[in-house]
């Protein structure tokens, strides 16, 4: 409930707390933090004179250590995490992030719409994902899992060859191994110069 001193070396953020805590016990800490450049793990695509039909968009990419370059966190992949995200972007703009989606608010602020995800099993920090842009979506249900898939506007053609079976292969699986996808939903997006072929974030796969 009060400010800490701290102190931050560019790779890690050491708290200095008010008294001296024993084995086992808790505390909750808070970091207000901002980023404009960072140097990985959040990319930014843009026409440019190269480029000028370019879809403009920002994705994450956090394999394996690169997360901690645009947020706070214990960024190793043996350390998991539940995560919350309320994303405030341009009107008009799609953004996607880990598990469910509790809210899509149009006009939050007076420029921005807030979509708001959660997911309360705890993951690897570098599974965090975040995707924004303006995509067509695909929606469909397969034994109860919400099924979505994303590509850029006029690439649903494209989607459909490259998504369309993913409710059937999810159920073959499930009858395969006798253990269902465990969550609500699963989605894949498809984003503009990605540095990997794709990437498994967690219910959310790039």
């Amino acid at each position: 409930g009060r400010a800490a001193a701290f102190a931050h070396d560019g790779r890690k953020v050491t708290v200095e707390l008010p008294r001296r805590l024993s084995r086992g016990q808790t505390c909750q800490v808070r970091l207000e933090h901002a980023v404009t450049r960072p140097v990985a793990g959040l990319y930014f695509t843009n026409p440019d004179s190269a480029y000028p039909g370019r879809f403009r968009t920002v994705w994450s990419q956090g394999q394996d250590e690169d997360s901690r370059y645009y947020f706070p966190c214990l960024d190793a992949p043996n350390f998991k995490q539940s995560t919350e995200a309320l994303l405030y972007v341009p009107k008009g703009l799609f953004a996607l992030s880990n598990g469910e989606r509790l809210e899509h608010r149009r006009g939050a602020t007076r420029t921005e719409d807030l979509w708001h995800y959660r997911l309360d099993l705890p993951y690897s920090t570098y599974l965090f994902s975040v995707v924004v842009g303006e995509f067509a979506e695909h929606r469909e249900r397969a034994d109860g899992v919400e099924v979505r898939w994303y590509v850029q506007r006029g690439r649903e053609k494209e989607g459909r060859n490259a998504f369309g079976s993913t409710g059937k292969i999810l159920r073959f699986l499930a009858q395969f191994t006798g253990h269902p996808y465990p969550h609500g939903q699963y989605t894949q997006i498809a984003v503009p110069d990605f540095v990997f072929g794709g990437m498994e974030n967690f219910t959310v796969t790039t």
